[in-house]
């Protein structure tokens, strides 16, 4: 009978216990100096959401983390001022860390030199349009810049009477990022601009003649990035990358020589890329 009467006292003190969790409220100072009796619901991507009663209606909003000076949960359910907490510092709220793969369409933008005849010149041009994959990673030791690391690779290929040439050219190298976030924190309108490696191979016939080259280059990039759910996006960029050579190696037959290039007739490897990719924050 004791052992019945305990575990009854017992269901109920969890029942009360449960009940005044459930009908305490809590509050919120927000930095105007205002006081809100509500309910907290959650606090993520830099927002504090909230529940409140307005004239017998039950209502949900939201309001900016940068707004918020103080909360405390179950406030209106202690008869003592208690210690009001602090949200934590918006600055940690932030994505730090961007990781992205991209792909898509590659436009190299180097002049096909007049002297050329006309079915060597089609040919050109048609190795100007290929593919290209790359990468990024950025760490913004602020909410709008950071620093990382950018990779692109372009490949083109195409046959002339029958032999095979396949262009390709790569970047990589440290970079310099600016973002602007929207309101959630969740699509973000970046730019960057990258110094780096850039290196050119041209292989045909499958290796009996080839040249390499390789100089500084710089890329331009511009994208937006709109959110998915759980730290995940869906990127759109155009990228822009600028480098000349000067001089390549040349190897035909065995046979190596270093080629270099007079003012008028250095080799490009500027190129357009448009890409999409899949990106993730944290």
């Amino acid at each position: 009978m004791k052992g019945m009467s305990k575990r009854l006292i017992a269901l109920v003190w969890i029942v009360m216990l449960g009940v005044t969790s459930l009908l305490s409220q809590d509050l919120i100072v927000t930095s105007a100096g205002d006081s809100l009796n509500c309910k907290i619901t959650d606090i993520k991507d830099g927002c504090v959401y909230f529940t409140f009663i307005k004239k017998e209606r039950t209502l949900n909003t939201l309001i900016a983390v940068e707004q918020v000076q103080n909360y405390q949960y179950g406030y209106y359910e202690k008869q003592e001022t208690p210690q009001v907490a602090t949200l934590p510092s918006a600055k940690s709220l932030y994505p730090k860390f961007r990781i992205a793969a991209s792909g898509g369409y590659g436009y190299r933008l180097g002049r096909i030199p007049d002297y050329w005849d006309a079915v060597t010149k089609e040919f050109a041009r048609k190795l100007k349009h290929g593919y290209h994959i790359g990468g990024d990673i950025t760490y913004y030791f602020t909410e709008q810049m950071g620093v990382g690391f950018k990779y692109s690779g372009f490949h083109s290929q195409e046959k002339l009477n029958g032999i095979n040439e396949e262009m390709n050219f790569y970047f990589a190298g440290p970079s310099y990022s600016q973002r602007l976030l929207n309101y959630d924190k969740t699509n973000a309108f970046i730019m960057s601009i990258s110094i780096g490696y850039a290196d050119m191979n041209d292989i045909v016939a499958g290796g009996y003649y080839t040249r390499r080259g390789s100089t500084v280059g710089f890329c331009y990039d511009i994208g937006y990035d709109i959110g998915i759910g759980d730290g995940f996006a869906i990127g759109f960029q155009v990228s822009f990358i600028l480098a000349t050579i000067t001089h390549y190696t040349e190897t035909e037959n065995y046979l190596t020589r270093v080629v270099t290039l007079e003012d008028g007739i250095q080799e490009s490897l500027s190129r357009l890329e448009f890409s999409v990719g899949l990106r993730f924050n944290k």
